[in-house]
This record gives structure tokens, C-alpha cells and sequence, in this order.
């Protein structure tokens, strides 16, 4: 997951930001940043969010779940931020960055291979 659509979350449960504030524990001003993507939002305020309103929360409004739900929704930058989780209990991990060429490059050999997948599994099922 490389972050979490806190706005459309607010929105779906009617919450204002100053409600998540409180929740977090932090000023209004940092949920805006969330929100327009001037910081992630961090393990401990996932693991909230995880713990008030469920796991499946974190997995609705997680933003670019796959490489190809990435290259085509993530805003055009000149590094793509990634996650790398290294505990698989938490769906947040350390932020790192990659290239936009590296990204693209990698989303269309994913698209690829997903294509040559289904490809093989239509002859297959054909042949039998």
C-alpha cells in the first residue's frame, strides 16, 4: 500500500478533521497535510484507525494497492513514493522513493505479465 485516502475515509464516516486530531492526538494542520499529501500517514495513526474501525478500513482506503492500479492512479511525479513493510502485521512500513522511469518501467512489465497469465489460462481451459 503506498498511503491511505484520509479524506475519503472523513467523508464516508462524516468526520471533520479536527475529529481525527483529537483521535491521533495532533493539531488540525497535520491532517490537512495528510490530506493534500504533504506527509504520510504514520504507523501509529494507522494502527488507530486499525483499531477503531477495523482492518478493512486500512484496505478501502488504501491508495495504489498494485502496480497497475498505480500507473494509472497515482499522481505524475519525478519519484514515486513505495512502501516497504517490513513487519506484516502493519500495513504501514518505511517510505522510500524510486525513480518515475524505474515505476513506469516496472508497471508495464507487471501489465505484461498479468496479460501473458490470462493468456495462458484461456488455452488452458480451452484444451481441456
Amino acid at each position: 500500500m503506498v498511503g491511505f485516502d484520509l479524506k475519503a475515509f472523513r467523508k464516508k464516516y462524516k468526520l471533520k478533521q479536527v475529529d481525527i486530531a483529537k483521535l491521533f492526538g495532533c493539531v488540525q494542520g497535520n491532517i490537512s497535510a495528510i490530506e493534500t499529501g504533504k506527509k504520510r500517514l504514520e504507523d501509529y495513526q494507522a494502527r488507530i484507525l486499525e483499531e477503531k474501525y477495523g482492518r478493512e478500513v486500512l484496505e478501502e482506503f488504501a491508495i495504489c494497492r498494485n502496480l497497475s492500479e498505480m500507473s494509472n492512479s497515482c499522481l505524475a511525479a519525478e519519484n514515486v513514493p513505495v512502501y516497504e513493510t517490513k513487519n506484516r502485521e502493519t500495513l504501514a512500513g518505511d517510505l522510500v522513493t524510486i525513480p518515475r522511469e524505474v515505476f513506469e518501467q516496472i508497471a508495464r512489465l507487471t501489465e505484461t505479465v498479468l496479460s501473458q497469465q490470462k493468456t495462458i489460462e484461456n488455452l488452458t481451459s480451452k484444451e481441456k
